[in-house]
């Protein structure tokens, strides 16, 4: 019973936070989790390769190479 109402309060605390940066994905961190050099995960020519292997008309595009189409996209 106890952990049940553990639970409870949780939830009715954690429902009505006054705060955004209190939510659980602000604050949960993964012990594992390492957050630098994140861009080395994947490259887009890998994310690419893997996007062909499941459907033939994914390309590969520089249309944003200077940032002209979209300045807040990656080239």
């Amino acid at each position: 019973m106890e952990q049940c109402l553990n639970i409870a309060h949780s939830i009715e605390t954690l429902s009505s936070l006054d705060n955004v940066s209190e939510m659980y994905p602000f604050f949960y961190r993964p012990i594992d989790l390492s957050l630098q050099d994140q861009w080395d995960l994947s490259s887009p020519e890998e994310h690419y390769r893997q996007k062909t292997e499941l459907h033939e008309m994914w390309r590969l595009s520089t249309v944003n190479k200077d940032y002209s189409v979209c300045p807040s996209y990656p080239p």
